[in-house]
């Protein structure tokens, strides 16, 4: 092996895997260590170490639209019981005679349609929230945001028919995904980036 140079893999996944900001002083801080008799293995776990450091202090910056978003979606059944008043539940069993009067496919386009707005209603209101809280606000993003929030909670409904059936859990967790992705669309979240600057 060539001492001065380090692990040709453990030199990209430094140079592509950690924040930009620490990335050139700390490659030159361990390729000199390296050069002066430190061991490959050595190298890994100083640059493995690098990364994990990275990934936490990604997940820091993070953790408060994350944490937001598990409290608002463990709502998520209070909000079909308390903010669902009967009349909308009633709008759903009378549904399926809508369908009706349709034919195939606007019937099954009426259905998706209006299960996907329902559903997305308090995904919506769990975004603006947190974005109004977090002072981060586009119109353009916003925008994208909702329409996201509808297209993701339709393809909810087509990949798993009879989604409104599903346990308390499963609604939780889907909520909460689809929730936390709309608040990154929207621009509630700064991740920083990861990468150098490509010379």
């Amino acid at each position: 092996m060539n001492r001065s140079k380090p692990p040709a893999l453990a030199s990209w996944l430094l140079e592509h895997l950690t924040r930009r900001t620490q990335n050139d002083a700390l490659a030159g801080d361990l390729l000199e260590e390296f050069r002066s008799g430190r061991s490959a293995a050595w190298f890994w776990r100083q640059v493995l170490l690098a990364i994990l450091a990275s990934v936490a202090s990604t997940l820091r910056g993070v953790s408060f639209a994350l944490g937001f978003a598990f409290l608002w979606t463990l709502g998520a059944p209070l909000w079909g019981r308390y903010f669902f008043p009967s009349q909308i539940h009633k709008l759903l069993q009378l549904a399926p005679s809508w369908y009706a009067y349709f034919q195939w496919p606007w019937s099954t386009i009426f259905e998706i349609s209006l299960l996907s707005t329902l559903t997305a209603i308090p995904v919506v209101v769990g975004m603006s929230l947190y974005i109004v809280v977090s002072r981060q606000f586009s119109r353009r993003r916003l925008f994208f945001a909702v329409l996201l929030a509808f297209v993701l909670q339709a393809a909810r409904i087509l990949a798993l028919p009879g989604i409104v059936h599903h346990s308390v859990s499963f609604s939780i967790a889907s909520q909460f995904t689809i929730l936390a992705i709309t608040i990154w669309a929207a621009g509630g979240v700064k991740i920083t980036n990861t990468r150098t600057d490509s010379r």
